[in-house]
């Protein structure tokens, strides 16, 4: 059986390199294999790029047998991510930013087009690199919408790559027909982990605050990840005060799963499948 690809665009920055370790302690639990990816400027040879990507292959097979392959192409890295992602059949994508001051960069008008676009996951990630074990501590937001649904295969599968823990947390809406919407939600979230074998526990937190209050939770267990879904309607307001936001370029930098609301019928499948 053809191995998951993780995809990491890599400018050869300090939290490019954070996102290839990611990557790596990823690619090792699924298993599957890593493709780096670096656009060409202009003061760059492809011959340069090779030589640096055979490099950094050899000094990972020091210390992995994650097979690493590279991809070099001309032209904008925004613009090529979709297409290479579909060349290298990518399960997922895998990229660093610089927290807020990144976010710009991050999701500039191309970059947020990739990302509400893309039929495949991202995991963004900021200068904190993996923890020994990996992804043990999951922090899974549940809200009322049908969709939020479909962010379970990919935590429950990652949860039992690393023998790890989900931990959902729900707002805690006034609304009678939210705080209803949200039970049944939660209800069926806890079913499909006990029938995954994943353990799990929950927390309700403050509805009016539940970005901030997901972030403070998180950082209380130190988790390891956060899965939200990105709706694309809430993104699409230039990320100005939006959840998607606050909880990615997160202070305590942890990690965070990002999955559009189109994988629900354009994915490629989820890991590990």
């Amino acid at each position: 059986m053809a191995k998951d690809t993780l995809l990491v665009p890599t400018n050869f920055t300090e939290v490019d390199e954070v996102a290839f370790s990611h990557a790596l302690e990823l690619a090792e639990a699924i298993p599957a294999k890593v493709v780096l990816l670096h656009i060409l400027n202009k003061d760059e040879t492809r011959d340069e790029i090779e030589t640096e990507f055979k490099e950094i292959i050899e000094l990972v097979a020091e210390d992995t047998d994650v097979e690493v392959g590279y991809v070099i192409k001309e032209g904008v890295l925004y613009d090529e991510i979709a297409s290479v992602a579909d060349e290298v059949e990518a399960h997922m994508i895998v990229m660093g930013t610089h927290g807020l001051q990144g976010w710009q960069f991050l999701t500039g008008s191309r970059a947020l087009k990739i990302i509400t676009q893309s039929h495949i996951p991202f995991i963004v990630v900021q200068e904190r690199g993996p923890r020994v074990g990996g992804f043990d501590h999951i922090v899974l937001p549940i809200d009322f919408t049908n969709e939020e649904k479909q962010k379970l295969h990919y935590v429950a599968s990652i949860a039992k790559y690393f023998d790890g823990e989900v931990h959902i947390v729900t707002p805690d809406y006034e609304d009678e027909f939210l705080s209803n919407k949200v039970s049944r939600n939660l209800h069926y979230a806890k079913n499909f982990l006990d029938e995954q074998e994943v353990p799990y526990d929950a927390e309700m937190l403050d509805e009016k605050q539940f970005d901030k209050a997901t972030i403070r939770y998180a950082a209380k267990i130190d988790a390891d990840l956060i899965c939200i879904l990105n709706h694309e309607d809430a993104v699409s307001q230039l990320f100005g005060t939006s959840v998607e936001q606050q909880i990615i370029t997160n202070v305590a930098q942890i990690p965070v799963m990002v999955i559009n609301e189109k994988i629900i019928t354009k994915a490629r499948g989820v890991i590990g499948t």
